[in-house]
Protein backbone atom coordinates (compact mmCIF):
# COMPACT_ATOMS: atom_id res chain seq x y z
CA UNK A 1 0.00 0.00 0.00
CA UNK A 2 1.20 3.50 -0.78
CA UNK A 3 1.66 6.18 1.83
CA UNK A 4 -1.58 8.09 2.47
CA UNK A 5 -1.66 11.42 0.60
CA UNK A 6 -4.76 13.45 1.45
CA UNK A 7 -6.70 16.05 -0.48
CA UNK A 8 -5.60 18.76 1.95
CA UNK A 9 -1.93 17.77 1.45
CA UNK A 10 -2.39 17.73 -2.32
CA UNK A 11 -4.02 21.18 -2.33
CA UNK A 12 -1.29 22.57 -0.02
CA UNK A 13 1.34 21.25 -2.45
CA UNK A 14 -0.53 22.81 -5.40
CA UNK A 15 -0.62 26.18 -3.64
CA UNK A 16 3.13 26.01 -2.99
CA UNK A 17 3.87 25.13 -6.63
CA UNK A 18 1.88 28.01 -8.12
CA UNK A 19 3.31 30.43 -5.53
CA UNK A 20 6.81 29.53 -6.77
CA UNK A 21 6.38 30.09 -10.51
CA UNK A 22 4.06 31.27 -13.30
CA UNK A 23 5.73 28.95 -15.83
CA UNK A 24 2.97 26.55 -16.95
CA UNK A 25 5.42 23.90 -18.15
CA UNK A 26 7.17 23.88 -14.76
CA UNK A 27 3.83 23.85 -12.92
CA UNK A 28 2.57 20.86 -14.93
CA UNK A 29 5.90 18.99 -14.45
CA UNK A 30 5.55 19.50 -10.70
CA UNK A 31 1.81 18.75 -10.47
CA UNK A 32 1.82 15.59 -12.59
CA UNK A 33 3.62 13.25 -10.12
CA UNK A 34 1.63 14.68 -7.20
CA UNK A 35 -1.67 14.08 -9.03
CA UNK A 36 -0.54 10.52 -9.74
CA UNK A 37 0.38 10.08 -6.06
CA UNK A 38 -3.06 11.37 -5.04
CA UNK A 39 -4.76 8.93 -7.45
CA UNK A 40 -2.56 6.10 -6.12
CA UNK A 41 -4.21 6.81 -2.76
CA UNK A 42 -7.74 6.96 -4.20
CA UNK A 43 -8.91 4.07 -1.99
CA UNK A 44 -8.80 6.55 0.93
CA UNK A 45 -10.88 9.34 -0.64
CA UNK A 46 -12.76 8.00 -3.68
CA UNK A 47 -16.56 7.77 -3.24
CA UNK A 48 -18.99 5.64 -5.24
CA UNK A 49 -20.95 8.81 -6.06
CA UNK A 50 -18.00 9.87 -8.27
CA UNK A 51 -19.14 7.22 -10.78
CA UNK A 52 -22.62 8.75 -11.17
CA UNK A 53 -23.41 10.89 -14.17
CA UNK A 54 -26.31 12.96 -15.47
CA UNK A 55 -27.97 10.73 -18.12
CA UNK A 56 -28.91 13.77 -20.22
CA UNK A 57 -25.29 15.04 -20.35
CA UNK A 58 -23.38 11.76 -19.98
CA UNK A 59 -21.01 13.32 -17.45
CA UNK A 60 -20.68 13.88 -13.73
CA UNK A 61 -18.24 16.44 -12.30
CA UNK A 62 -17.52 16.53 -8.56
CA UNK A 63 -15.50 19.49 -7.24
CA UNK A 64 -13.04 18.48 -4.52
CA UNK A 65 -11.39 21.92 -4.25
CA UNK A 66 -11.79 25.36 -5.75
CA UNK A 67 -10.04 28.36 -4.24
CA UNK A 68 -12.13 31.40 -3.30
CA UNK A 69 -10.63 33.29 -6.25
CA UNK A 70 -11.60 30.35 -8.55
CA UNK A 71 -8.02 29.17 -8.96
CA UNK A 72 -6.59 25.70 -8.40
CA UNK A 73 -9.61 23.60 -9.18
CA UNK A 74 -9.53 19.87 -8.42
CA UNK A 75 -12.42 17.61 -9.41
CA UNK A 76 -13.35 14.12 -10.54
CA UNK A 77 -14.83 13.79 -14.01
CA UNK A 78 -17.03 10.81 -14.83
CA UNK A 79 -17.91 9.77 -18.39
CA UNK A 80 -20.75 7.42 -19.30
CA UNK A 81 -20.06 4.53 -21.70
CA UNK A 82 -20.04 5.84 -25.28
CA UNK A 83 -19.74 9.51 -24.26
CA UNK A 84 -17.93 11.91 -26.64
CA UNK A 85 -17.42 15.59 -25.81
CA UNK A 86 -17.25 18.47 -28.26
CA UNK A 87 -13.82 19.86 -29.14
CA UNK A 88 -12.94 22.33 -26.38
CA UNK A 89 -10.18 24.07 -24.48
CA UNK A 90 -9.88 24.73 -20.74
CA UNK A 91 -8.64 28.31 -20.77
CA UNK A 92 -5.92 27.24 -18.31
CA UNK A 93 -3.33 24.51 -17.77
CA UNK A 94 -4.65 21.07 -16.86
CA UNK A 95 -3.31 17.78 -15.49
CA UNK A 96 -5.64 14.77 -15.80
CA UNK A 97 -4.98 11.33 -14.26
CA UNK A 98 -7.08 8.21 -14.82
CA UNK A 99 -8.77 6.72 -11.73
CA UNK A 100 -10.92 3.98 -13.18
CA UNK A 101 -11.95 2.76 -16.60
CA UNK A 102 -10.64 4.06 -19.89
CA UNK A 103 -10.63 7.60 -21.27
CA UNK A 104 -9.59 8.63 -24.77
CA UNK A 105 -8.31 12.14 -25.42
CA UNK A 106 -8.14 13.31 -29.02
CA UNK A 107 -5.84 16.32 -29.26
CA UNK A 108 -6.26 19.24 -31.70
CA UNK A 109 -4.30 22.36 -32.54
CA UNK A 110 -5.92 25.65 -33.38
CA UNK A 111 -4.79 26.72 -36.85
CA UNK A 112 -6.27 30.23 -37.00
CA UNK A 113 -5.18 33.27 -35.00
CA UNK A 114 -8.58 33.93 -33.42
CA UNK A 115 -9.03 37.22 -35.29
CA UNK A 116 -12.44 36.29 -36.74
CA UNK A 117 -15.04 36.43 -33.94
CA UNK A 118 -17.02 33.21 -33.58
CA UNK A 119 -14.77 31.24 -35.93
CA UNK A 120 -11.91 28.82 -35.37
CA UNK A 121 -10.04 26.28 -37.46
CA UNK A 122 -8.68 23.17 -35.76
CA UNK A 123 -6.55 20.23 -36.87
CA UNK A 124 -6.39 16.80 -35.25
CA UNK A 125 -2.92 16.04 -33.80
CA UNK A 126 -3.30 12.64 -32.13
CA UNK A 127 -4.91 10.48 -29.51
CA UNK A 128 -4.07 9.16 -26.08
CA UNK A 129 -5.99 6.45 -24.24
CA UNK A 130 -5.30 6.25 -20.56
CA UNK A 131 -6.23 4.13 -17.55
CA UNK A 132 -5.66 4.18 -13.78
CA UNK A 133 -2.57 6.24 -12.94
CA UNK A 134 -1.87 7.41 -16.51
CA UNK A 135 -1.50 11.19 -16.78
CA UNK A 136 -2.01 13.84 -19.43
CA UNK A 137 -0.79 17.45 -19.07
CA UNK A 138 -2.28 20.17 -21.29
CA UNK A 139 -1.04 23.78 -21.39
CA UNK A 140 -3.40 26.72 -21.93
CA UNK A 141 -4.53 26.80 -25.53
CA UNK A 142 -4.78 23.02 -25.87
CA UNK A 143 -7.91 21.70 -27.57
CA UNK A 144 -9.25 18.18 -27.23
CA UNK A 145 -12.22 15.89 -27.01
CA UNK A 146 -12.70 13.30 -24.30
CA UNK A 147 -14.52 10.06 -24.91
CA UNK A 148 -15.28 6.79 -23.21
CA UNK A 149 -15.21 4.11 -25.86
CA UNK A 150 -15.71 1.29 -23.34
CA UNK A 151 -18.80 -0.33 -21.84
CA UNK A 152 -17.94 0.84 -18.30
CA UNK A 153 -17.99 4.24 -16.60
CA UNK A 154 -14.65 6.04 -16.61
CA UNK A 155 -13.45 8.47 -13.95
CA UNK A 156 -10.41 10.77 -13.92
CA UNK A 157 -8.91 13.31 -11.54
CA UNK A 158 -8.68 16.81 -13.05
CA UNK A 159 -6.42 19.53 -11.69
CA UNK A 160 -6.65 22.95 -13.34
CA UNK A 161 -4.97 26.30 -12.78
CA UNK A 162 -8.40 27.93 -12.59
CA UNK A 163 -12.05 26.93 -12.36
CA UNK A 164 -13.23 25.90 -15.82
CA UNK A 165 -16.33 28.07 -15.53
CA UNK A 166 -14.20 31.19 -14.92
CA UNK A 167 -11.67 30.98 -17.76
CA UNK A 168 -13.64 32.04 -20.85
CA UNK A 169 -13.10 28.65 -22.43
CA UNK A 170 -14.72 27.66 -25.69
CA UNK A 171 -15.72 24.79 -27.90
CA UNK A 172 -15.17 24.62 -31.66
CA UNK A 173 -17.21 22.69 -34.19
CA UNK A 174 -14.59 21.01 -36.43
CA UNK A 175 -16.99 20.92 -39.41
CA UNK A 176 -18.26 24.51 -39.38
CA UNK A 177 -15.57 26.31 -37.36
CA UNK A 178 -18.23 27.82 -35.09
CA UNK A 179 -16.74 28.91 -31.74
CA UNK A 180 -18.94 29.14 -28.65
CA UNK A 181 -18.15 29.94 -25.04
CA UNK A 182 -19.49 27.37 -22.63
CA UNK A 183 -19.81 26.41 -18.99
CA UNK A 184 -20.67 23.08 -17.41
CA UNK A 185 -22.62 22.08 -14.31
CA UNK A 186 -20.40 21.21 -11.34
CA UNK A 187 -21.33 19.40 -8.14
CA UNK A 188 -19.57 20.42 -4.92
CA UNK A 189 -18.71 17.52 -2.60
Amino acid sequence: MTQNYTLSEYVADLRAIVAETNDEAQIMRSVRPLAQKFVANSETWFKSEFTRYDPARGTGLNVLNEEDDHSLMVFTGCLSPGYVSKVHDHGTWAVVVGIQGEECNTMYSREDNGSVPGYGKIQKRGEKIFHHGDALAMPSGSYHTVSNQSDAVSVALHTYGMSINHTGRCQIDPDTGKVEDFKIPLKRV
